[in-house]
């Protein structure tokens, strides 16, 4: 096996990597979501490459980014201080026009490929992170989120061992993020129960690369993708594993977790009746899609 370069040894992702040329189908699979209007860098574009390794799986981590200017460098940050050494790093870019891309380009030399180019919203974004990805495992770390340590190493020690039980039919969670007082029960807050959509935080969940290409984010969901995806994938008897730890601290306020109007109350109630018909019945999706609408209507007036 051909020895690996330590780059840096101060930085999680160049402390482990591997110079090499890919041939012709490789590089053309791999710039295949690419095009003339995208701007693009890191160290694979200087020919460096990560490997997984028995008993130190490759960790892709994927940050997506648009107008991020005050958020970014605090997760770029936290990555980079890991004590892991088997981190890939990708950043994928909306096409930014503040101060982002000068950011990223600040660690140009620490990330393992970025992108900037318009693109179709954040699932799209995600989704070709996952493709350009090179890993055993994704992470999605929104922009602003800061890794824990201890905890996030934690999740990937169990990540092999699963593996060997489940295959890529897995997924690792660290500790839930809920709604508190969700519907008024006590219980609900912190129980997992999928048709009510009671779901692992998607900034908790260390997913096997395959699992994540095998189900991409459905692009017509722009505010909710996630929670389609961990349904679908429950519903196809994909193992949950929870773990009571934190392995990300998380800024308020996303895109799915926040509900500021009305306007976005209805497009996302709408959008939760899409995903709950698709996943179960139009029965289900119709009771669960008002109970949602009626408990967040109440908020809000509350709020007021």
């Amino acid at each position: 096996m051909k020895k690996y370069i330590i780059l840096n040894s101060k930085y999680s992702t160049t402390r482990q990597v591997y110079r090499f040329q890919l041939n012709k189908k490789k590089t053309k699979n791999l710039n295949s979501i690419n095009s003339k209007y995208a701007i693009e860098g890191g160290l694979r574009t200087k020919n460096f490459f990560k490997k997984s390794i028995t008993g130190k799986p490759l960790i892709s981590i994927i940050t997506v980014t648009y107008n991020c200017k005050n958020l970014l460098e605090r997760t770029i940050k936290s990555v980079l201080n890991l004590s892991y050494d088997n981190i890939e790093f990708i950043i994928v870019d909306g096409g930014s026009n503040d101060n982002t891309i000068s950011i990223v380009k600040k660690y140009k030399n620490f990330i393992d490929y970025w992108i900037s180019k318009k693109d179709n919203g954040i699932y799209d974004a995600m989704n070709k992170g996952s493709k350009y990805s090179q890993g055993d495992a994704i992470f999605f770390l929104n922009a602003g989120d800061k890794l824990r340590n201890k905890e996030f190493i934690k999740l990937i020690k169990l990540f092999e061992k699963n593996k060997k039980i489940y295959r890529n039919n897995f997924v690792l969670c660290g500790t839930h993020v809920y709604t508190k007082e969700y519907p008024g029960f006590k219980y609900l807050e912190k129980a997992f129960i999928p048709f009510l959509g009671r779901l692992p935080s998607h900034q908790s969940m260390l997913i096997p690369r395959k699992l994540q290409i095998q189900n991409m984010y459905d692009n017509k969901f722009s505010i909710s993708a996630d929670k389609d995806f961990k349904i679908k994938i429950y519903l196809k008897r994909v193992k949950y594993i929870i773990l009571d730890y934190v392995v990300c601290i998380s800024l308020p306020g996303g895109k799915s977790q926040s509900i500021k109007s009305h306007d976005f109350l209805i497009n996302r109630t709408v959008e939760t009746f899409f995903i709950f018909k698709k996943n179960y019945n139009f029965l289900w999706a119709t009771i669960y899609s008002l109970a949602f609408y009626t408990w967040n209507f109440r908020k809000i007036i509350n709020k007021n």
